[in-house]
């Protein structure tokens, strides 16, 4: 989780242990609307911000919290904040988390993006009350949700992952930004990271489904930086 004074703005997901993958819009300040350039002045500093690892409780401290600071801000180099495509970035932490029942690092998916009638998690500190609870969502179609989504007049590309009911229901909502949709490798017996709560119309609206940067599509840069390979 990402927090300003204790306060929660986003959330994220801890890879290896000293990486943490969230929205890149949660890594910067607000944009002039009339050219929303991404420069690096806009980035948060990293003194500006903690991240709390082992988060349970939105409303009271957890014995199960580590408090770390972050050393270093990243963006996507091909993340564009008008259309929000390559909506993901990495904070690097000052020092290595302590891994354990409570805190520990998410796996990256196997090299295929899942469609149709796949279900995945999605992991809310902030839509189901007072904690972090865990909704299941079935994957869409990605023309499905393009069209739904160019009604109004937004772009659902090719580095977007879409979830949620047809009808509405389970979805992400506003603070969930950066959190993680994952889904469990029986294979492998691993929960693996499929996106990063990136945007959407509303929460739980129907036919307006959540949208997630892929972590599949973004795979190559995010083992290039962390090091990470599993």
């Amino acid at each position: 989780m990402l927090a300003r004074g204790g306060r929660p703005f986003c959330a994220g997901s801890l890879l290896g242990n000293k990486w943490i993958v969230t929205a890149a819009h949660c890594l910067h300040n607000e944009l002039d609307t009339e050219n929303p350039q991404l420069r690096s002045s806009y980035l948060l500093a990293p003194s500006s911000f903690s991240i709390i690892l082992g988060k349970h409780s939105t409303l009271r401290q957890d014995d199960t919290e580590q408090q770390m600071h972050p050393k270093t801000l990243l963006v996507h180099p091909s993340y564009r904040p008008d259309t929000l495509e390559y909506d993901i970035g990495l904070v690097e932490l000052s020092g290595a988390a302590a891994l354990n029942d409570y805190v520990m690092p998410i796996c990256f998916p196997d090299q295929e993006q899942p469609r149709g009638k796949s279900f995945a998690a999605l992991l809310s500190l902030f839509c189901h009350g007072e904690g972090a609870q865990e909704v299941e969502v079935p994957i869409v179609e990605h023309s499905e949700c393009r069209d739904a989504y160019a009604r109004l007049h937004r772009m659902v590309t090719d580095d977007m992952l879409c979830a949620g009911e047809k009808e509405g229901g389970n979805d992400a909502c506003s603070g969930d930004s950066g959190g993680p949709m994952v889904t469990f490798s029986p294979e492998k017996s691993q929960w693996q990271l499929l996106g990063t709560v990136s945007w959407g119309d509303g929460c739980g609206v129907k036919e307006q489904y959540g949208v997630y940067s892929s972590v599949i599509r973004n795979l190559e840069w995010l083992k290039k930086v962390t090091a990470v390979e599993h």
